[in-house]
């Protein structure tokens, strides 16, 4: 449960419309540091830029309205009628996770679905931790796995004798690379020398093929959708890079991968809501702007 003063300080951070979700998000989903202190409240929060959008829109009157916007400027299926849940958690057993994947949020309708991973003043996705060195009882420190996919045993696994695979995370039974050949076209029966999926592309390739999944699951078409604040930042221009041309150009067609920033969002969403809400988005807008300049390196 949050204290009263994280409580406080959430709703300090967040655009008035909604501050809802402060009551109403469970506090497990509420991101934290290494620490344990509270992340929601800094003003670079890419959590609370996604809640401020996301939050603020889903509760909007004209909701359906900017959905099928949304939809046309994504090039995605039409939703139908869609509901939002921020913080969305895959179901462990869909991939065999010991801690789910977390998304932003899940817009979901009856015809189509879209995850959404939200950033702002971060660099790229978040990286694989089984690369990352720990100490072994002996006092040695080493990773679960040496960077590369091909078959080794993790140094720091309980059975015995311990598991072989190309991958640590498929040793512990996590179904990644089931899905990966068909989201990603990358070959799950040869040695890749540099995991293709090492440094920020884990993340987005956890979330496409956590997509996939929930279209196999679920029986409708599910889309993955960065969104992320335009400004002097990283994750715009990597959106922009050769580099990231050259990893989307491996899609295999499974999952449609999107881009967009939180503004133009905001600004579609204007352009087919109501005018009521018009003028509850052009609050919004501005509160955006203000994070973006005070964030700006």
């Amino acid at each position: 449960m949050l204290t009263v003063q994280e409580a406080a300080a959430i709703r300090a951070n967040l655009f008035e419309a909604a501050h809802y979700l402060v009551d109403e998000l469970p506090a497990n989903l509420w991101h934290r540091d290494r620490s344990g202190a509270l992340t929601a409240a800094r003003p670079h929060s890419s959590q609370a830029l996604a809640l401020d959008v996301l939050g603020t829109i889903r509760a909007l009157p004209s909701l359906q309205a900017v959905a099928v916007a949304w939809a046309d400027l994504l090039k995605l299926p039409s939703f139908g009628p869609v509901s939002i849940q921020p913080e969305f958690m895959i179901e462990r057993a869909l991939l065999g996770e010991p801690k789910s994947t977390q998304v932003d949020a899940l817009v979901s309708g009856d015809a189509a679905s879209a995850l959404f991973e939200c950033k702002f003043t971060e660099r790229d996705g978040g990286s694989c931790s089984q690369t990352a060195k720990r100490e072994l009882p002996d006092g040695r420190k080493v990773a679960q796995c040496n960077g590369s996919y091909a078959p080794q045993k993790n140094p720091h696994s309980t059975r015995r004798p311990p598991t072989e695979d190309s991958c640590a995370l498929t040793a512990k039974g996590v179904r990644y690379w089931e899905y990966i050949p068909d989201v990603l076209g990358v070959r799950a029966d040869v040695v890749h020398p540099v995991c293709p999926f090492a440094g920020g592309a884990y993340q987005w390739m956890r979330n496409l093929v956590a997509a996939h999944a929930l279209t196999q699951s679920l029986g409708r078409p599910h889309a993955f959708v960065i969104a992320y604040a335009d400004g002097p930042f990283a994750m715009p221009r990597k959106v922009k890079s050769k580099a990231w041309r050259e990893f989307t150009a491996g899609l295999a067609g499974s999952v449609a991968l999107r881009q967009v920033s939180f503004q133009r969002l905001i600004a579609v969403a204007r352009d087919a809501s109501a005018p009521s809400d018009t003028v509850i988005l052009d609050r919004l807008a501005q509160w955006v702007e203000g994070k973006v300049q005070k964030a700006a390196p």
